[in-house]
């Protein structure tokens, strides 16, 4: 008897489309195409295999002879493919490439932000991350220019919600915009603008008497 061995890995063409290489957001098609063996019986259940180690850790896989890709994030990719035939001779092959950023800063906004009429209040977004760097921005109270800074302080007027923004930017330009509500609450209880009393008033005992005062009141609260 003789028995004839498969000693010959399967044959493929390596092959990328679509995006190449794919920035962040962008998806590349990967194929192991035309793949071939001796074997009779290829393509088994195991023949094909990928593995993509992502930029942050972790990995994803697929099985099947092609696969699309998409880099869901910046940073540098490693792509490990093989193909097995039955007698598991194996043909393997990897490709590195490096996903461009192409997203503004990330950042959570404040919630429930308020402030007294008059008071100081800090925004800042010195948290924000971005893969290249946080570089700019730029902070309005509607249309009005507030400040360029990560970090300001304000002192805030004007009662009620103030629809706060920001925009952030990153080394390469990249920006995402953020809005939040500033709320500016009054704590300040009216008050007399004249407190001169010089008008003497004589009432008997047991007789209501009633005065105004001696002038207007004032308030910060224009609806007074």
């Amino acid at each position: 008897t003789v028995t004839v061995r498969d000693r010959t890995p399967p044959t493929f063409t390596f092959v990328r489309t679509g995006a190449v290489p794919p920035a962040e957001g962008e998806t590349v098609h990967l194929e192991m195409r035309g793949a071939q063996d001796v074997d009779p019986a290829f393509p088994g259940p195991n023949a094909f295999y990928w593995m993509v180690l992502l930029p942050r850790g972790g990995f994803v896989e697929s099985f099947n002879a092609s696969f699309d890709l998409t880099a869901n994030e910046p940073g540098n990719y490693t792509v490990l493919y093989q193909c097995r035939d039955p007698s598991n001779n194996v043909r393997a092959g990897n490709w590195t490439f490096f996903a461009a950023d192409t997203s503004g800063p990330l950042w959570t906004p404040p919630a429930g932000l308020t402030v007294e009429d008059g008071a100081n209040l800090t925004l800042t977004a010195a948290d924000a991350t971005d893969f290249s760097g946080v570089d700019t921005a730029v902070w309005r109270d509607g249309a009005l220019g507030l400040s360029t800074n990560l970090t300001f302080e304000r002192t805030w007027t004007g009662l009620g919600d103030h629809a706060v923004s920001v925009t952030l930017g990153d080394v390469l330009g990249n920006q995402a915009l953020y809005t939040f509500t500033v709320t500016v609450i009054d704590r300040t209880a009216p008050r007399l603008l004249d407190l001169s009393f010089t008008r003497a008033v004589s009432v008997k005992q047991g007789v209501a008497f009633e005065r105004e005062a001696a002038g207007p009141f004032s308030d910060n609260d224009p609806a007074f």
